[in-house]
């Protein structure tokens, strides 16, 4: 028999769906409680991913395996008392409800061969599991041109890379115990993964799997080995390529990821907006049904040659979130990029045909000069805008 708490299911189960990306269809898929010495090992795995989480509880004998869907079933919000049991007839849950007793029937599943650990795996930052998220976001699991839907792992450097075939990210300065390129189908679960500061992060590799190592969750991925990368390194220009740069102020930053999901054509197809760095740095945006809507960003400014582009805004958008303070151009229809010691993102520009000009019937907005900058952004955040 084995004993542990309904909170436990209730935290484990969305990761295991996250990870496995399980669907109604897939509720059959079977979960595997391994009793150890520490607690209790919850495990499911797929054909590209197996996962094992470690949670308080206590028992012995063999592994149990149920059908996922039955853990919605027995889950709960409240540290409460939860026992498995295989019996002759089947797998048998037993709780209690608001003092009533409960039990739940689960059919007994095979146990799936589980994948082994590394021999050599090297500890990381905490940056590393926020580098997995930001690649696994830069991905297109419906391509078929190259594998675009995986993430590549390169030994030398410690880097990774992902695209979507209109954007790309590059993140180095880990340590992977390996040399050449790996590359390993991206997984939604690093979305829902936490770590505390003080948790070590171990990466290690297998011949046919990827190993992701925390204290309460080990995570492995299968390794593509015939899968094909587009070289995205030759997309990125060294930064002394660029033609003009703009030098965002921090105020104006904010003020971006705050005015830009309003302006209008947010509902067009790719969103377009028009960069101007034409005298002032103006970011433009207009629809069929509304005028120009102009946003003036007061603070920040441009060096090097004049330039108008035509963007989608969510990639701007996205390269400002990432704590990029720099867009990096290189005429009006080269890719945008961005660069600092450890990333570098880069998008595709839309045509220059739907760029937008200075329009004095333009509705302006400019953002705050430097110095209220910090009185206008808590007045924004004070009043919920």
């Amino acid at each position: 028999m084995l004993r542990l708490h309904r909170s436990a299911l209730y935290y484990v189960r969305p990761l295991l769906r996250a990870a496995l990306e399980l669907t109604p269809s897939k509720s059959d898929t079977p979960v595997t409680f391994v009793p150890t010495v520490a607690g209790l090992l919850v495990r499911a795995q797929n054909e590209n991913v197996a996962i094992e989480f470690t949670v308080e509880g206590a028992g012995s004998g063999a592994p149990i395996s149920v059908p996922y869907g039955s853990l919605a079933k027995v889950e709960g919000r409240q540290h409460e008392p939860l026992e498995l049991a295989a019996t002759l007839e089947g797998n048998v849950f037993r709780w209690s409800e608001v003092g009533i007793p409960q039990v739940l029937s689960a059919p007994a599943l095979e146990p799936a061969a589980w994948p082994s650990l590394p021999a050599q795996d090297c500890a990381n930052d905490a940056e590393l599991l926020t580098a997995l998220r930001e690649a696994a976001a830069t991905t297109d699991i419906a391509s078929l041109r190259y594998s675009l839907g995986c993430i590549r792992f390169r030994g030398d450097g410690g880097q990774l890379a992902a695209t979507d075939g209109r954007q790309a990210i590059l993140l180095s300065g880990f340590r992977f115990p390996w040399s050449g390129d790996v590359l390993a189908r991206r997984c939604p679960v690093f979305t829902k993964l936490r770590l505390a500061a003080t948790d070590e992060r171990h990466v290690g590799r297998t011949e046919d799997w990827l190993v992701f190592r925390a204290p309460r969750w080990t995570l492995w991925l299968k390794i593509k080995h015939e899968a094909r990368f587009p070289d995205v390194e030759s997309q990125i220009p060294a930064r002394e390529q660029a033609d003009t740069t703009l030098s965002l102020a921090e105020a104006d930053a904010t003020f971006i990821l705050q005015k830009l999901k309003h302006l209008p054509g947010g509902a067009d197809q790719n969103e377009p907006i028009t960069i101007d760095l034409n005298g002032s740095v103006a970011v433009r945006a207009k629809n069929d049904s509304s005028s120009v809507t102009e946003l003036v960003l007061s603070s920040s400014e441009r060096s090097g040659a004049q330039v108008r582009c035509c963007s989608d805004r969510r990639y701007l958008q996205r390269a400002v979130q990432l704590g990029f303070r720099e867009i990096l151009f290189r005429g009006t229809a080269a890719p945008l990029f961005c660069r600092d010691t450890r990333r570098a993102y880069v998008w595709a520009l839309l045509s220059a045909e739907h760029c937008l000009k200075h329009n004095e019937q333009a509705t302006r907005i400019a953002s705050p000069r430097a110095a209220t900058a910090v009185q206008w952004a808590n007045s924004e955040s004070n009043s919920g805008s």
